[in-house]
């Protein structure tokens, strides 16, 4: 099992149906790290933020400091400005599970997400600006996700599934440190259909776990 240790920035793309080239991690070929069905776990520095993007084919591992537009203290003041006008958030809330599952896109906008036991939502896309989760676990399952400045409330295990057969992802997996005094911040552009991330940032990430579909390994 492949373990980076630091903060990295990961680039991967690849066509929905045939890889022109071989995926490869830190510039070693797929094959060589991993077996179909194994996990990459990537697990960042004590810092507990990371960086990610899927590009062209090529997992690349590095440092990434905070950008200066997203930082410890702009996080902050965002989360703090969502927290004070709670009551004006458009509320979801179940005891047990909150499953949301329909067709079309989802969209959370000014949102506050409540799950007893599990977060569940399934659609054909999924947009979510500014938004509070608070629950254990949070599956979000379709083609296409879009975060802007969400904030889990609790240390969560969040997972991101496609809807397609034709990624190579099979899902990603982000679980969040239990020793972490900022909030936990997580936002980014997911294209399952197409294979690749952008401007995916996260704070108060304690390990994520990547599964390939076959297809990666082709």
């Amino acid at each position: 099992m492949y373990k980076p240790r630091y903060l990295f920035l990961i680039t991967l793309l690849a066509s929905s149906y045939c890889l022109s080239t071989p995926v490869t991690i830190n510039g070693r070929n797929i094959r060589e790290l991993l077996r179909p069905g194994q996990s990459l776990n990537i697990t960042p520095d004590s810092a507990g933020q990371a960086v990610m993007s899927f590009k062209e084919n090529n997992l690349l591992v590095t440092v990434r400091p905070p950008s200066e537009n997203i930082n410890h203290e702009s996080i902050r003041k965002m989360f703090e400005n969502l927290s004070e006008n709670i009551d004006k958030l458009g509320t979801m809330n179940a005891g047990t599970i909150l499953n949301l599952d329909v067709r079309a896109t989802i969209d959370h906008r000014a949102a506050y997400l409540l799950g007893g036991e599990k977060i569940v939502q399934t659609g054909k896309a999924i947009n979510m600006d500014a938004a509070l989760l608070k629950s254990p676990e949070m599956f979000f399952i379709a083609d296409t996700i879009d975060l802007i400045s969400c904030y889990s409330l609790t240390p969560s295990k969040i997972q991101f599934r496609p809807k397609c057969e034709s990624s190579i992802i099979k899902f990603i997996e982000f679980k969040l440190t239990d020793d972490w005094e900022l909030p936990y911040f997580i936002q980014g552009k997911f294209n399952f259909e197409k294979n690749s991330i952008e401007d995916c940032i996260l704070f108060g990430v304690e390990q994520i776990e990547i599964i390939f579909n076959d297809t990666a390994f082709e």
